[in-house]
């Protein structure tokens, strides 16, 4: 399983430097620029990491220890301290997606924003209130800040995986044009955040054993899902424009359009008041 996960490995981080050139090439990283950088930074970690695991006798110097770094507390202390950046890399690319997908609808955008915000602050604390007895009385001490970390990741990537799953209805309930790029974004970007999300949940009730397995088809998912944006993400895909919701009348659509813009004129007024 181990070599398994290595393959995998090695295969994203090849397919998410055609990715970042592919957007380079294509000038999506200009318009999609949040998502842009988590590519970026997603093929500099998981290539470091590589690197890391790959090279058992790496040993790392630093000024402020007198023992070096071996290449497993090297390969930890690395994915600690890059986590968060990844973490926020992840909710700016959400914010993206929101304001892409719902920019002409401003009042919808700007309370789903206001919400979103709150809701991942909650999550955090919540998260963070949930673990504090177990760090007083169970946890080893040098793992109460890796203990934080994932509890503070599982809520915030549960919190935006319910915000995508709401995009998504409502992107399915009503029959609104968005472009092809965006409708794609939208649905690999919830395929990994649900990935993501049941890959924690699965670590928190089973433990440490199950982490090869969880992590193989974690890379799996991702490498489908860097795969499909190289494939199906092209300048051709920001000018053709559908609805995900099929089988509507012309008569039935229009109603349920007419109710969207009533709410997002509601919602805009109430923000200007405010």
């Amino acid at each position: 399983m181990a070599e398994f996960n290595l393959v995998l490995s090695f295969t994203n981080v090849l397919l998410l430097a055609v990715l970042v050139a592919r957007l380079v090439w294509n000038g999506l990283h200009l318009r999609y620029r949040a998502f842009f950088f988590w590519v970026c930074f997603q093929a500099f970690r998981t290539a470091a990491l590589v690197i890391l695991i790959r090279d058992r006798g790496f040993s790392l110097h630093l000024w402020f220890r007198p023992e070096p770094f071996s290449a497993v507390e090297a390969y930890f202390y690395f994915w600690f301290w890059t986590e968060p950046i990844l973490i926020v890399a992840f909710v700016v690319a959400v914010f993206e997606i929101y304001s892409l997908s719902l920019q002409r609808y401003r009042g919808i955008r700007t309370i789903s924003r206001k919400i979103l915000t709150l809701s991942l602050v909650l999550a955090s604390v919540i998260s963070v209130l949930s673990i504090l007895p177990d760090l007083q009385f169970n946890a080893d001490p040098e793992n109460t800040w890796f203990l934080l970390t994932n509890v503070i990741r599982r809520g915030i990537y549960t919190s935006l995986l319910a915000f995508l799953v709401l995009l998504v209805s409502f992107i399915t309930i009503f029959p609104v044009q968005l472009s092809r790029n965006s409708i794609l974004h939208v649905g690999l970007f919830t395929t990994v955040f649900l990935s993501n999300s049941l890959t924690i949940l699965t670590m928190n009730f089973w433990g440490p054993d199950v982490i090869p397995l969880i992590n193989a088809v974690t890379n799996s998912v991702l490498a489908l899902a860097y795969l499909s944006w190289i494939l199906f993400f092209t300048p051709a895909g920001e000018t053709v424009e559908r609805t995900v919701r099929s089988g509507v009348s012309e008569p039935e659509a229009e109603l349920l359009l007419m109710k969207l813009r009533q709410i997002n004129d509601s919602l805009t007024e109430s923000h200007k008041r405010l």
